[in-house]
């Protein structure tokens, strides 16, 4: 069905992952231990993993404070942009990199299009989150399976097109831009389908991409409400003191655990730690989102960007995910504002 349970990495990287809860040791690569870790950020386990690696290891962040060992490694950006397929996490699938020298975007394709790294290429930091970003989703999901018996343990919240495999095209980089398209048609979404495209835009010299999402949802009178879903988790700063983290709407909240919180004025949130000065920036086009809501777990944050209704079940928006810092909470909110102002 259309709600699967939620996971983190796609394949074989999953299951690395999932083998460190078992007996809290696994090992991922001759050279890399993975470590079970109580007090980790969202991951595969209920309280996460983090890994380790020798400096002479390339490594792949799936959080900001945890990195997987990559078989092959990114390539060097001499200028301009880069935009190429390689197989990141070993799974004998490729993944989709788009980077600028500055910052990365990772897209896994065969896991429902989503990304799970936005790196600072200085530091290999990501504020991305194992569960991705830009996740496919709809505001009314089909009825779960009466025959999943594990649903009420796996399903933390609706999954959308979690491990689909979509379709790649124009994938280019140059000197000024690099681009990727994503496409998928999804039988199962209600009342009678839809297909969901994404293209993503990382220019030069900037610390932020673009994502232009649309849906096409068919037979929407049938559904008057349904609506398209834009999902995506975002993690800042080290470890699990969340006191550190706050969430600006755009005015500052403290994190708290399993709460929502809903975007009254404005087109952007943020995602800040006053520890490390990570800021994490989402911004829309007013006249494409309907809803913002953030859904907060135990160690990062989920934005879920609910798309207008349009003409004959076409929607579209256009977001900007950005990755700043900030030298203090106020700092962030004026990035937060500034990005609100300058929507997409």
């Amino acid at each position: 069905g259309f709600v699967a349970p939620v996971g983190v990495l796609p394949g074989a990287t999953e299951r690395a992952v999932r083998a460190a809860c078992e007996p809290f040791f696994a090992r991922v690569a001759d050279t890399t231990t993975l470590r079970f870790d109580e007090n980790a950020r969202d991951g595969a386990c209920a309280n996460g993993v983090s890994a380790s690696a020798p400096a002479s290891v390339p490594v792949v962040p799936i959080r900001s404070d945890a990195a997987l060992p990559m078989t092959q490694s990114f390539t060097t950006v001499p200028s301009g942009t880069l935009a190429y397929a390689r197989d990141i996490f070993g799974e004998g699938t490729a993944a989709t990199v788009l980077d600028n020298g500055l910052v990365r975007v990772v897209v896994s394709p065969d896991a429902g299009a989503r990304a799970f790294v936005f790196e600072d290429d200085a530091t290999g930091r990501s504020i991305f989150t194992s569960v991705g970003a830009l996740r496919d989703d709809v505001a009314i999901e089909p009825p779960l399976s009466s025959t999943d018996r594990i649903a009420k343990y796996t399903h933390q919240f609706p999954a959308g097109t979690f491990n689909r495999s979509y379709a790649v095209s124009d994938l280019r980089g140059g000197a000024d831009v690099a681009t990727a398209s994503f496409s998928y048609d999804a039988p199962d979404v209600v009342p009678s389908g839809a297909r969901f495209t994404r293209t993503l835009a990382l220019h030069r010299n900037a610390r932020s991409f673009d994502a232009i999402v649309r849906a096409e949802i068919r037979t929407p009178e049938r559904l008057p409400l349904q609506r398209a879903v834009s999902v995506t988790s975002l993690g800042v700063g080290d470890g699990s003191e969340m006191a550190t983290r706050r969430i600006l709407l755009p005015d500052p909240v403290a994190f708290a655990p399993d709460t929502t919180l809903r975007v009254e004025r404005g087109n952007a949130l943020g995602f800040y730690d006053v520890v490390t000065h990570e800021l994490a920036t989402v911004a829309w086009r007013a006249s494409d989102v309907e809803d913002v809501s953030v859904v907060t777990q135990r160690y990062s944050l989920v934005a879920r960007i609910r798309l207008a209704a349009s003409a004959a079940g076409r929607a579209g928006a256009h977001l900007r995910f950005a990755y700043e810092h900030a030298e203090s909470v106020a700092g962030a909110r004026t990035i937060v504002a500034a990005a609100s102002a300058a929507s997409p």
